[in-house]
């Protein structure tokens, strides 16, 4: 489990600035926040069809070849390619007041920083259900890749309190150092994953049934299937909200509460505290079940971001946001942990009844809700 899960630490330290990517842009690179929106509702449709369109590919593979290893490592490769050049339009040193990065050049590293991510990401959260034996093997896994998920993120948000760096604000000077010392460890951890870790045997091998290519037996196989779609549902409600609220985050913190200087100690502590909610909800979840203990997390999280709208710029305006994100992240600490773990159930399903493995199709979609925050396009734009 462990070597399964180490490429998404790496992953998600490069997956951290996203958060921040709207306010560095507008406020580094010269793009007005509208231009912004623009672009991120175009990626956002692009990813409507790249998505699942990757995930059926994966799973035409691994009918054929049984396993998801080249997508995993072609996909990490060239995530860090289109990060450096997604993160860095600009030599820090070259910066000046004036500074403008073409609406063009964002579009088009940014729809290439999403397809990368997304041949990395759907075919190892397959990968990750087919390595699991049962239920609860499947909440390990999933646990421990949330946690390198979650640490990759704390390891970026550290990066600009190295000592090595003049302010201990996010700047183009620290996602470019970000980038270089990531590029440096992806393809070693990439290759000790994929040999160390086997492919995982999917339950349609039990089933000895054939896989099935027709676009009738795709469309059946994802529309037939009901706990997906209740899966899908319950969870875009939840990504959308969360979206929202993740996806202005930086820009209500910097702008309106005026703790620019201290978000990258506020993500940093936040995220530290609620890995210990890891090891709460896994227990939870095998005590009363996965749906209860989701529900639970939803709820919090629910608290939390409420919370953050009660916020006022002053002198302590960082403690309080550090107390809500805080709530927020020990509750989506569950949905992480157990989405993935319900869908490879949902996924053990589907096999059983169209006869098929679409675990990549299946996870394609899921990663798309996660992107289900078209709305935050709107909020900037306001």
């Amino acid at each position: 489990s462990i070597n399964y899960a180490m490429p998404t630490l790496v992953v998600n330290i490069l997956v951290g600035p996203v958060a921040i990517m709207q306010g560095i842009y507008a406020k580094h690179f010269g793009l007005a926040l509208t231009t912004i929106a623009f672009v991120m509702l175009v990626t956002r449709l692009f990813d409507a069809v790249s998505d699942p369109l990757i995930g059926y590919c994966s799973d035409r593979y691994y009918a054929r070849r049984g396993s998801r290893k080249p997508f995993i490592f072609v996909g990490g490769l060239l995530f860090v390619i289109s990060s450096y050049f997604l993160y860095v339009p600009v030599d820090p040193e070259s910066l000046t007041a004036t500074t403008k990065v073409s609406a063009t050049y964002f579009l088009c590293w940014f729809l290439m920083f999403y397809m990368a991510y997304t041949i990395f990401e759907v075919p190892h959260l397959a990968w990750g259900g087919e390595i699991a034996g049962n239920s609860t093997e499947k909440n390990q896994v999933f646990a421990y890749r949330t946690l390198f998920v979650f640490v990759g993120h704390i390891l970026f948000y550290l990066m600009p309190l190295l000592p090595v760096f003049e302010t201990d604000e996010l700047t183009p000077e620290t996602l470019k150092w970000t980038v270089i010392a990531v590029g440096i460890v992806m393809v070693p951890i990439l290759v000790y994953c994929v040999k160390t870790v086997p492919d995982g045997v999917s339950a349609l091998v039990h089933l000895k049934a054939k896989q099935k290519d027709t676009f009738r037996e795709l469309y059946s196989s994802v529309l037939g299937n009901k706990p997906l779609l209740i899966f899908l549902c319950a969870y875009l409600l939840a990504s959308f909200g969360f979206g929202m609220w993740y996806g202005v985050l930086f820009i209500f913190a910097d702008a309106y509460l005026g703790v620019g200087s201290d978000i990258a100690k506020t993500y940093s502590i936040s995220l530290s505290l609620s890995l210990a909610a890891l090891v709460i909800w896994y227990k939870v979840a095998a005590y009363w079940g996965k749906k209860t203990a989701w529900c639970a997390g939803t709820m919090i999280t629910m608290l939390g971001i409420a919370g953050t709208g009660f916020l006022q710029p002053g002198d302590s305006s960082w403690l309080s946001l550090l107390v809500c994100m805080t709530v927020i992240y020990c509750g989506s600490m569950a949905l992480n942990i157990l989405a993935p773990s319900i869908l490879a159930d949902i996924v053990d399903y589907g096999i059983w009844k169209f006869g098929a493995d679409r675990a990549a199709t299946y996870f394609a979609l899921y990663a798309l809700m996660q992107k289900g925050d078209l709305t935050q396009n709107r909020l900037l734009r306001d």
